[in-house]
């Protein structure tokens, strides 16, 4: 295969020969890795399993990778002089000479039979026929009370978070087990993992860390608070639960696990699933591990629940094994100020036609009569009109990734539209209507009429205030609201003043002229907002700040950067201080909105990163 071909075996054997190692036999292979079984040569080797060990083998490439190497040389820094028996042991590392324009990694590890996955089905006590054995000890009885054995010792004594627990990275230690209570179960691959600062039953201290990065580990195992930046070493336990399933829970047809596991993360299986029906222990500590973040517990208190395993031997009364998920969303209707929150299971049909009728339940607006458009968490952000079943999909569905709160804009076909009046230099007053009165709604209507993009309108309702004509700014969805409110009881019309913000059109052409750029929005007190931008090749914190004083004159030096963000459905305020986050910050899909140096930011929720 190529991926074969490409990895220079032949020289990867010389090299290790120089290093005093005998090449034997590929034993796993990934995308770019590779792990050789090698016997270590001295005069007084022999046959001793001591004597052969694993080496991982990966390339030094400069990019998002690098740091998942570094993570595992830390590992092994880390780990080679404590020893845990649940622990896959590090001995070195060592970077080879440069092969064909490229210098690999080795890292030399103890030598394990196979992966957790592997061994189900290929062992010699029946395959997956283990699952059943009545013991004692059961499989899982012997085996999960390991895993978290090696879990304690990773968070406490190492102070890591593993971020990557699945079945792959479960390996066999000894060779060739003839009954259950010989198996010996170890943790390894520490390429995802990273420190952690309190270990104790609280949180991790964020401020005395570099940014945790989302998305990390195997999406099938991965905690569903992996998917932000907001999370701790509680991943590791969720994950554990979904292994602990996996040896409980009999499939003659390995193919299967994939839709097996989505099922039982679904809220779809239950305990009579699972092949000991008799073990109240083994039910409530799955469903403990898998509870959100806070009432999932620490390895050391599963470890307790788990030493009564297979004690009781009463048929346990059918029940969930996960809570059915919600969906939870928001709900803004036109005209009233206040959101509702609504929820709806994770098992109902996501699709426009039921997030029309429970949204008709709460607003009294016929389904056929809504107008339906979903907003993003950022004020004055585009709305999106939701029309079809897929927009409903994936949209509850980017939201789960980013841990982002879905909000709703809902308005009634049948109510009467917004009638008003713009007036734009050199141009005869002209008559516009907007379907529904926010400033989105507003923008488009203008933008149709005049030809004049959203992001580029300036707009000033033209009203008389005590006999003297003002020009108020039209900044927010409830000054529209209000505006058309005070026109309906004064009788007044409503005439909008339109300009066009040059200025920012032009100074974005000529930044991306040459290379691609980032935009984002500039937030100071109470102003309305300002537009940057930031070329890709220079996403820092210095440029950023560079960018930020063009646009708004503050000197770099006095600028104070917050981002501004919603966890929770909370807003808060992230400070930027490293060029990291910058990077992080705008590989995000949503809009950026950067608070510059508010004096009021000790009374906000902030968090630093």
């Amino acid at each position: 295969m190529a991926q074969e071909t490409n990895f220079p075996l032949e020289k990867i054997k010389r090299d290790l020969e120089s290093r005093g190692f005998q090449y034997e036999t590929i034993v796993g292979e990934g995308s770019d890795a590779r792990v050789v079984k090698a016997k270590k040569l001295s005069e007084n080797s022999g046959e001793n399993k001591e004597d052969v060990y694993a080496i991982k083998i990966l390339p030094l490439k400069n990019d998002e990778k690098a740091k998942y190497l570094q993570r595992e040389v830390g590992a092994v820094q880390d780990n080679k002089d404590s020893t845990h028996q649940n622990i896959v042991k590090y001995y070195q590392y060592w970077n080879t000479i440069r092969i064909d324009e490229i210098q690999y990694l080795c890292i030399q590890m103890e030598l394990c039979r196979a992966n957790l996955f592997v061994f189900v089905y290929e062992n010699e006590m029946g395959g997956a026929e283990i699952i059943k054995a009545q013991g004692p000890p059961r499989f899982y009885q012997h085996v999960f009370p390991q895993i978290l054995e090696g879990l304690r010792f990773i968070h406490e004594k190492i102070s890591w978070v593993h971020r990557d627990l699945h079945l792959k990275n479960i390996l066999i230690a000894n060779p060739n087990p003839r009954e259950i209570s010989g198996i010996i179960v170890k943790i390894a691959d520490f390429g995802r993992a990273r420190g952690i600062i309190n270990t104790s039953q609280s949180l991790t201290d964020f401020s005395k860390l570099e940014d945790l990065s989302p998305h990390v580990g195997c999406e099938l195992f991965r905690a569903p608070e992996l998917d932000t930046q907001d999370y701790d070493y509680k991943v590791d336990l969720y994950s554990a639960g979904i292994v602990l399933y996996f040896l409980s829970r009999y499939l003659e047809d390995k193919k299967q696990w994939k839709n097996e596991i989505e099922a039982f993360r679904g809220g779809k299986r239950r305990s009579e699933d699972l092949c000991h029906q008799d073990d109240k222990h083994l039910v409530s500590l799955i469903q403990l591990l898998t509870k959100e973040r806070e009432k999932r517990p620490t390895a050391e208190k599963a470890l307790e629940i788990a030493g009564k395993f297979a004690t009781s031997h009463e048929l346990v009364e059918s029940q969930t094994l996960v809570e059915p998920k919600k969906k939870r969303f928001f709900i803004k209707k036109v005209g009233d100020g206040t959101s509702k929150r609504c929820t709806m299971e994770d098992d109902f049909p996501q699709n426009l036609s039921s997030l029309k009728a429970r949204i008709g339940r709460e607003t009294d607006i016929e389904a056929n009569s809504q107008i339906l458009c979903q907003q993003t968490t950022i004020v004055g952000a585009e709305r999106i009109e939701i029309t079809s079943d897929k927009h409903v999909h994936d949209m509850f569905h980017s939201a789960d990734k980013r841990g982002k709160d879905v909000v709703i804009i809902v308005s009634d076909s049948k109510s009467k539209a917004k009638d008003f009046f713009v007036e734009k230099q050199g141009e005869k007053l002209k008559r516009c209507t907007t379907a529904d009165d926010t400033l989105s709604g507003l923008q488009a209507g203008i933008e149709n009429l005049l030809n004049v993009k959203a992001e580029s309108q300036v707009l000033r309702q033209k009203t008389t205030v005590n006999d003297k004509s003002e020009h108020i700014d039209i900044t927010s969805d409830q000054q529209v609201e209000s505006m058309f409110a005070s026109a309906e009881k004064t009788g007044k019309k409503v005439v909008i003043n339109v300009s066009e913000n040059t200025s920012a059109q032009n100074e974005l052409s000529t930044d991306t002229s040459h290379c691609e750029s980032k935009n984002f929005l500039i937030k100071i007190d109470n102003e309305p907002l300002k537009r940057g931008l930031i070329k890709d090749d220079t996403l820092n914190l210095s440029s950023l700040k560079d960018e930020i004083k063009k646009c708004t004159g503050i000197g770099a030096e006095s600028q104070v950067l917050y981002q501004e963000t919603v966890k929770h459905g909370k807003y808060v305020l992230i400070e930027i201080g490293s060029d990291e986050h910058v990077e992080i910050m705008f590989q995000s899909d949503e809009d950026i909105v950067i608070v510059v140096s508010q004096p009021r930011v000790a009374s906000l929720d902030t968090m630093n990163v």
